[in-house]
């Protein structure tokens, strides 16, 4: 049992239950960034990780499965260094990138492709419960 257990927000917006409380401010329009998200999760590796957000170390990235994807195509969101990269794993095509420069998201790309079955796989494994 964990047990204590407090709120996790970002905002005022309760999102789960955890054994620590973090607070992280919205910001313009009342939003948290992914960044700031990310700061949150990633201060939970083994809880949240395993429970909600499987994570693949591969070279240094941590390729990770958010389960709000779960009615999109499959897709990774690559995170190194504060930067983040969300890219589609059957077409390779870039969704979105915060930070990584042409010859990083190509090494990301040739990472993907390396790790195509490996990823396809965790990703099912996750979203088809």
């Amino acid at each position: 049992m964990l047990g204590d257990f407090a709120a996790l927000r970002l905002g005022v917006k309760i999102i789960c239950w955890l054994p620590v409380a973090i607070t992280c401010e919205a910001g313009a329009g009342g939003k948290t960034s992914e960044t700031a998200s990310q700061k949150i999760f990633d201060a939970l590796p083994g809880l949240w990780e395993n429970n909600f957000m499987p994570t693949i170390l591969i070279a240094g990235y941590k390729f990770r499965f958010y389960s709000s994807d779960v009615n999109e195509p499959p897709d990774v969101h690559v995170i190194r260094a504060g930067r983040v990269a969300k890219i589609w794993l059957n077409s390779l095509e870039i969704e979105s990138n915060r930070g990584d420069n042409k010859p990083e998201l190509n090494k990301i790309s040739k990472l993907i492709e390396q790790n195509e079955t490996r990823l396809l796989e965790a990703w099912h494994e996750h979203f088809d419960r």
